[in-house]
């Protein structure tokens, strides 16, 4: 699926900013000034796009590398992502890790989605804990939880994996973990899949209430001619309105909606061209090619 000579021709690529591409040092992510120079793009906005005499030597200190949502330029892992959040119902991509021995690129912390780590080459040292967090989601409550929090949370040792070319690593949503390259220079490829939640249920019936003049109206003013008695109605009347439009059958049929649409492909080889005009005819669909890189 991937090497390292698809790893060289990604990074040569021009479509990285210091934001899709992270540097990181012994647990510090560096600032994008410290390894971009400002361009202006294609659409002439000012962009950071990694500089590689820069990035050479973050590197040269022991830096690891991050190349984030790979999938719309790595056919082939596109692929295998789309497989992934296929089977799970859910959206997501992947990332494409880069460390050197000895050189922790993350502390102990947990993801927020789902997580399938594919070592592509090298080794990694993988420490698994006890602790898991209950359902984290992308929200500052999660994303910046304190390091006292974290160790608070993680618990004891659980197992250590050592992962080597070709093994797959599961990690649940929320579980506490970090990883380091024991032998030489290490590779891998994490796959990250959302499954829909009932946050995603709730966001989806709210947007639906729009169409529903009751919930356009403004709040009874605290204050006003009837304070707290007007506003307590007006709430308790947008609840029952609420729980007609969505109990029972109803609710259950936006549910469904919801988790048949959750699913996205991953961007990748979707195109056939010149082979288009025959799209009409009975024959069967071309394969998805998959090349060993892009």
């Amino acid at each position: 699926m991937f090497g390292w000579d698809d790893f060289n021709a990604l990074l040569e690529l021009d479509v990285w900013s210091g934001f899709s591409l992270n540097l990181l040092l012994d647990g510090e992510k560096a600032p994008p000034a410290a390894f971009c120079r400002s361009v202006v793009d294609r659409n002439r906005v000012p962009v950071m796009r990694p500089d590689p005499e820069k990035v050479m030597g973050q590197l040269r200190r022991g830096a690891s590398v991050v190349l984030n949502q790979i999938g719309g330029v790595a056919p082939a892992v596109a692929a295998t992502a789309d497989g992934v959040t296929k089977a799970l119902n859910g959206h997501g991509d992947a990332n494409l890790y880069y460390s050197q021995k000895a050189r922790q690129a993350f502390a102990t912390h947990c993801d927020r989605h789902e997580v399938f780590a594919l070592q592509i080459c090298g080794e990694k040292a993988w420490r698994i804990y006890k602790g898991r967090a209950n359902a984290p989601i992308e929200h500052p409550q999660f994303r910046h939880m304190p390091p006292a929090e974290i160790e608070r949370l993680k618990g004891p040792l659980d197992r250590e994996i050592v992962m080597t070319p070709g093994d797959l690593l599961y990690l649940p949503r929320g579980q506490f973990h970090d990883a380091i390259a024991t032998s030489g220079d290490s590779l891998h490829i994490s796959f990250g899949c959302l499954t829909p939640m009932g946050l995603n249920l709730m966001q989806d019936m709210v947007m639906r209430l729009v169409q529903d003049p009751m919930y356009r109206q403004d709040l009874p003013r605290p204050d006003g001619p009837l304070g707290q008695a007007a506003l307590r109605a007006h709430v308790d009347a947008l609840i029952k309105r609420f729980g007609e439009l969505h109990s029972g059958e109803k609710g259950l049929r936006v549910a469904n909606e919801v988790i048949r649409g959750f699913h996205a492909g991953v961007s990748g080889a979707q195109y056939d061209i010149p082979n288009h005009r025959d799209a009409g005819k009975a024959a069967a669909p071309p394969q998805r090619r998959t090349p060993s890189g892009l």
